[in-house]
């Protein structure tokens, strides 16, 4: 519930904050891993911002998680994987889990090892692409409402979707 966040809105810009984070960015330079980093414009400074909006997220998790399975839990067939395989509660547990590992500014091979298993897992369960790809896009919502309410300038909002052309 976007009504429940609070409009502490941060007066510095994301941009400015980003540039002295710590973060881990090992991706080898003439990998298929680079390939895809490129396309998808993925850099070290994008790595940055994100670890400066991780309290943002984090704050939140609850909601997002929330939201999240309350979009899956709309698909009859989604809830006999999870029921088949897991359970509801361990999984947003799991998603928590991961969502916060997305925003901790972490590019490595562990990372990468670690999608790639959930990827092969869904594969493996029987999850279609098209409920994996449409219940990230309730994850993709959830951040950007999170991020309206937290960023204060319109030109930082911009700047954020602007790297990511």
């Amino acid at each position: 519930m976007l009504g429940v966040f609070k409009r502490n809105k941060t007066n510095t810009s994301i941009i400015e904050l980003s540039k002295g984070q710590q973060i881990i960015f090992n991706v080898p330079a003439n990998s298929e891993l680079k390939t895809q980093m490129d396309m998808l414009h993925i850099s070290k400074e994008d790595l940055q911002i994100v670890k400066v909006l991780q309290p943002f997220i984090y704050e939140e998790i609850d909601w997002i998680t929330e939201k999240f399975y309350t979009n899956i839990t709309k698909q009859p067939n989604l809830i006999a994987v999870i029921e088949r395989y897991s359970s509801i509660p361990k999984l947003k547990q799991t998603l928590k889990t991961h969502i916060k590992e997305l925003f901790n500014g972490n590019m490595n091979e562990d990372f990468i090892e670690q999608r790639v298993r959930i990827a092969k897992r869904h594969v493996q369960i029987g999850l279609h692409r098209k409920w994996y790809t449409a219940a990230y896009q309730e994850l993709s919502r959830s951040v950007i409402k999170i991020l309206q309410t937290k960023i204060s300038t319109i030109d930082d909002f911009f700047l954020l979707y602007k790297r990511n052309k």
